[in-house]
């Protein structure tokens, strides 16, 4: 508002409170003046004109508003199709553009622009968009595909001309993930959180498919190292990691880490609790679904930012997508990259990503620790022990599926003493025995809940399917 000047109306003002809309009630407080209010009555807030606050509305709602799509009505009657346009009216757009908490503001906005541009309506020359009588009207947002082509051809450069970490990747990802990771915007804070040992979130359950007993058993006999992360030199290629690089994949929910898992009906997977123990910097993506919401139509650069938020919804879906068994090698590769570009950036790198789940519907969510969160404690320090016996109680043929599961296990082993290297020959005066230079390790970040061990039998799917009907037709049918 700061190009609008006061117009001396005082009598018909509006003040902050009244208006939801974040750039516009920003403004009212900043250009306004304490005056009473005429929608709720307060007498301290600063207000402006409703002629004030048309005109900065006016430009704005011109450039996003237009007719909606025809669409058919049919007459249960007489079974004719009628074609209707389907939307609102200019205070319905209005209102729900500046969230005011009257609808006499939007009305009396629509009643000062219809006058403003009364004349040049009336001659023809400008569409009337202040028609009230009419319930065709829509907001209609460009979107700008300069992102998501940005991201196509990065991924269709990483899957099919050079698959390394050049400087060409860093610099679209810096534009991509650059503004989330530095926070500078309002819209995009919040999507970098920390999570620690004081949060409700701070739990992820991690999972492995042990459908006969003798995977149990091994399981069991050292859960820590097996639920853990794999060691590097076992790490398989994944979403967010090349073969080789260890990193901690879990869910929010036991349910979500089966699912993962793809265990089939009938099958079983032992799940554990983890905690996480220290605070972690991680990169939540769920967040990136609601951003839109948060964004004010009156923004300066709304365009750019409502573009660049309607990519990142894509983007997220696109980190999440399903992939079919057999393509993971090729279709991984984007992600895998964009991973590594996250836990290298310095002080802007993320120890790790929230996203949701492919697997199941709703709003269960995923996480994934990179390297240098992986870490678990005592996860190289476990001593295996021998399971000496497991006792069902439940599941027989006249029972429900079992009910608890008690597994008993053998005394684990008196630690050995670690053999001293043999120097004859080397001159025993001369030298001693050395110790191996212990590797530098990840910091460690979880710790597993022994007591939440969980032996879950998959009952039944649930499938979520799109029906496309097919049509078989002669070859003197087709169209072309």
């Amino acid at each position: 508002m700061g190009d609008i000047g006061e117009d001396g109306d005082t009598d018909n003002r509006v003040c902050h409170a009244c208006i939801g809309d974040s750039q516009l009630n920003s403004e009212i407080r900043r250009y306004g003046r304490p005056a009473p209010c005429a929608y709720c009555g307060n007498t301290r807030l600063r207000t402006v004109s409703i002629p004030q606050l048309a005109r900065r509305i006016d430009p704005v709602y011109r450039m996003m508003v237009g007719f909606g799509e025809q669409e058919p009505d049919f007459d249960p009657d007489s079974d004719n199709v009628h074609w209707i346009i389907r939307g609102d009216t200019p205070s319905q757009l209005i209102g729900d553009m500046i969230e005011c908490a009257d609808t006499t503001i939007a009305e009396d906005i629509v009643e000062q622009l219809g006058s403003d541009h009364s004349y040049s309506i009336g001659m023809g020359e400008d569409q009337d968009w202040y028609d009230e009588s009419s319930d065709v009207f829509v907001v209609e947002t460009p979107d700008d595909p300069e992102f998501r082509m940005a991201w196509e051809s990065f991924c269709h450069s990483v899957k099919h001309e050079r698959r390394f970490f050049g400087d060409g990747a860093i610099a679209l990802l810096d534009k991509i993930l650059g503004p989330i990771l530095e926070g500078r915007q309002r819209l995009f804070r919040g999507v970098v959180r920390s999570i620690g040992p004081e949060d409700e979130e701070r739990f992820i359950y991690r999972g492995r498919l042990a459908n006969d007993e003798a995977a149990r058993k091994r399981i069991y006999a050292a859960p820590i190292a097996e639920l853990s992360a794999p060691p590097a030199a076992y790490a398989t290629a994944g979403r967010m990691n090349s073969a080789g690089i260890s990193v901690f994949y879990g869910s929010a929910d036991v349910e979500t880490a089966v699912a993962e898992l793809r265990v089939p009906v009938g099958g079983i997977a032992v799940v554990g609790r983890f905690e996480i123990t220290r605070p972690l910097r991680l990169l939540d993506l769920t967040k990136l679904e609601v951003i839109n919401n948060d964004l004010s139509f009156f923004h300066p650069d709304y365009f750019t930012m409502h573009s660049y938020a309607s990519f990142l919804r894509g983007f997220h879906q696109e980190i999440r997508k399903p992939i079919i068994p057999g393509r993971e090698t090729l279709e991984y590769l984007p992600t895998q990259v964009v991973a590594e570009y996250l836990w290298t950036r310095g002080e802007r790198s993320v120890d790790g990503l929230i996203f949701g789940s492919s697997q199941v519907s709703g709003d269960r969510t995923n996480i994934v620790l990179f390297p240098q969160a992986s870490g678990v404690e005592n996860a190289d320090a476990e001593v295996r022990r021998e399971v000496a016996g497991i006792y069902h109680f439940g599941g027989s043929d006249d029972e429900p599926p079992d009910v608890a599961e008690t597994v008993y296990l053998h005394p684990a082993p008196a630690p050995q003493a670690p053999a001293k290297e043999d120097l004859t020959g080397l001159g025993d005066a001369w030298f001693e025995p050395v110790e191996a230079i212990p590797q530098p390790v990840a910091q460690h970040s979880l710790r597993l809940d022994i007591s939440s061990l969980t032996k879950a039998a998959v009952q039944a799917i649930r499938y979520s399917v799109t029906e496309v009907p097919v049509e078989l037709q002669d070859e003197r049918e087709m169209p072309f």
